[in-house]
């Protein structure tokens, strides 16, 4: 109101009160993986008075299914985040006097994804290839290679290159590995490796895994590519050509290699063998090594042997030939020393390895026995010779000889004759004898070996050869091929049972003398002969008995005989005594050849008869 003296004017105004606009955002910014919901929420403070609220993206106003206000809140919501709902997010408050905004800026990060994968590819071995990967995604993803090796992996990434120098294993699948700028896999020399546990019947392939990796804020993603790769089959033999000696043994090595795995078979003359005699194996570095062994080498076994590798890329082979090399005979079987009796047979055998073939030839004492007079002996087809009806004459030293080209061997063998002993006595095994008669027995054996001869008398016992029995006055010694028995003075200890025993490897045998020694009464008859020089002459004696009886002639003192054989001595001959039969006269007599005056003696006949108790005692 304003007056003065000219007069009063008034003027009015109207004062509105406004409350304090604010408004808050409950972050300032937000980053979400594509396809997560958002929700941002915008706190406001407005009072009473009237006010006016909007929500902004990017400069538009929101509005619809996106906003939503609720007195104090207004909330801005996306179900799915997606690339195109980053932005900044604003929301405003104002009234007349004032106006107050807050807002959140939104990030979305999308997942890597992949725009080209890696591919399982085929490849020559040997070859180069190149493997594109690409992937999408924000922000835009780092990609890197793995290469994976039996030791582990190795890492590329964009620009850098390994070598088959490189630690890691990388030579043994591949030459060298690089990676370009767009992420493409370039690899050179391809080679791969068999898998691990595979066996020598599995076709395997020879293979290389890589992997390619994307990876950005919002993930990681990978994707891998096994690569084949193919190779015909290569066949290498340890030799083209070998000789091997008759009997020894061989061994074939074939080294094979391939992918897929080939499949190998042994041909000996075109002729398939049985995969029971082939040993297969793996061999370092995926290659396959097939040994084919060969036993006691034949001519059968001789020729071209083919080892052939087949997979599904191809088929390859190679050959090796095998020869039958000369050697010197060998005896298998070689004769052995014999001992044969009468008429056995036996079988001396001979048999010789070496090639070519030897032939076996026999000889006897030196000379081939195709030349003999013993057509019981007889070389049979198989090298061996059959002794048939062995005899004495056939003893000896049997040669086999075995020979071929390359050499000659040979082997004997001695066949000995055998016989039992047998022994022998000579004279009259019952004797009748005065005491104080001189007595010689003897005693022979026949044999082979040659038997050993010893005495057995009563008191006394076994008396071997050259002994001398003091007390019982009997002496024993060698004569020829006789043992004989002596008692230069008997008495009637000496009757009794003498034994002749004779004994060699294959049997002993016997024979006995009966021997009495009595007090007999000499009957004495003299008689006076003359006989013309020059002359021969037979003195008388012929003694009858019921058995033969024991002739002994003296000159003077000294024995001319002491048995009933016949034997010859110097100027005279005792004639043998015929057995005789009961109550007949035999004859022993004495001849006296080209009488000279030295013959000139007393002879004594002493005549025994081996049944009686009388002796006759005629003097010349």
């Amino acid at each position: 109101i304003l007056r003065n003296p000219y007069g009063t004017v008034t003027a009015s105004a109207t004062l509105t009160v406004y409350d304090k606009l604010e408004i808050s955002a409950n972050l300032s910014q937000m980053t979400v993986v594509a396809g997560e919901a958002v929700r941002l929420s915008f706190h406001s403070s407005h009072g009473t008075t009237p006010y006016d609220l909007r929500c902004f993206f990017n400069g538009q106003q929101l509005s619809g299914d996106k906003l939503a206000v609720e007195d104090e809140l207004a909330s801005v919501a996306v179900s799915r985040a997606s690339l195109s709902d980053a932005g900044r997010y604003l929301c405003s408050i104002s009234n007349a006097l004032m106006s107050v905004n807050s807002s959140v800026q939104l990030t979305v990060h999308e997942r890597p994804t992949f725009s080209v994968r890696p591919s399982d590819v085929a490849v020559s071995l040997g070859a180069s290839i190149t493997l594109p990967c690409s992937a999408s995604g924000f922000p835009f993803p780092r990609l890197h290679w793995t290469v994976h090796t039996s030791s582990g992996k190795l890492n590329l990434s964009p620009g850098e290159t390994l070598d088959s120098t490189s630690t890691g294993g990388l030579g043994q699948l591949t030459g060298e590995a690089s990676v370009f700028a767009d992420g493409t896999l370039s690899l050179r020399g391809v080679r791969g490796v068999f898998p691990e546990g595979h066996t020598v019947s599995q076709a395997e392939l020879r293979r290389l895994k890589v992997t390619c990796h994307a990876e950005n804020m919002a993930g990681k993603i990978h994707s891998a590519a096994v690569i084949s790769v193919t190779a015909a089959p290569t066949v290498s033999l340890n030799t083209r050509s070998a000789a091997v000696s008759h009997g020894e043994s061989a061994t074939l090595n074939c080294t094979v290699s391939g992918s897929p795995l080939p499949v190998v078979t042994w041909r000996h003359n075109s002729v398939v063998i049985s995969a029971d005699g082939v040993q297969t194996v793996l061999a370092e570095g995926g290659e396959i090594v097939s040994r084919l062994h060969l036993a006691n080498m034949t001519t059968h076994l001789a020729g071209i042997y083919t080892c052939q590798a087949e997979n599904s890329i191809n088929r390859e082979q190679a050959n090796l030939t095998l020869t039958l090399q000369e050697s010197s005979p060998e005896f298998v079987l070689a004769p052995r020393d014999r001992t044969l009796f009468p008429g056995e047979s036996a079988m001396l055998e001979c048999a010789a390895s070496g090639y070519p073939r030897p032939v076996s030839t026999w000889l006897y004492n030196g000379h081939p026995v195709n030349g003999t007079p013993h057509h019981r002996v007889q070389p049979l087809h198989n090298g061996s010779l059959h002794v048939m009806d062995f005899h004495r004459s056939m003893a000896g030293v049997y040669t086999c000889v075995a020979s071929n080209s390359a050499g000659l061997i040979n082997s004997s063998a001695h066949l000995t004759f055998a016989a039992v002993a047998v022994a022998s006595t000579h004279g009259p095994k019952r004797l009748v004898l005065p005491v104080g008669s001189q007595i010689v027995l003897h005693c022979r054996g026949s044999g082979v070996p040659r038997p050993t001869l010893s005495w057995s008398a009563p008191t006394v016992g076994e008396i071997r050869s050259t002994e001398r029995v003091e007390d019982a006055g009997i002496i024993v010694t060698e004569s020829r091929s006789s043992l004989v028995l002596r008692i230069s003075h008997a008495t009637r200890n000496h009757s009794g049972t003498y034994t002749c025993t004779a004994h060699n490897l294959h049997g002993t045998d016997v024979k006995q003398y009966s021997l009495i020694v009595k007090d007999l009464t000499v009957v004495d008859e003299d008689v006076e002969e003359i006989v013309a020089l020059h002359a021969d002459h037979t003195p008388s004696c012929a003694p009858s008995a019921q058995f033969a009886p024991a002739v002994i002639w003296y000159k003077a003192d000294e024995v001319l005989n002491a048995s009933s054989s016949a034997s010859s001595h110097h100027g005279y001959t005792v004639s043998k005594l015929s057995s005789p039969g009961a109550s007949t006269s035999i004859s022993g007599s004495l001849t006296l050849h080209d009488v000279q005056y030295n013959t000139s003696s007393r002879y004594t006949c002493l005549v025994a008869g081996n049944d009686t108790a009388s002796m006759i005692r005629r003097r010349f």
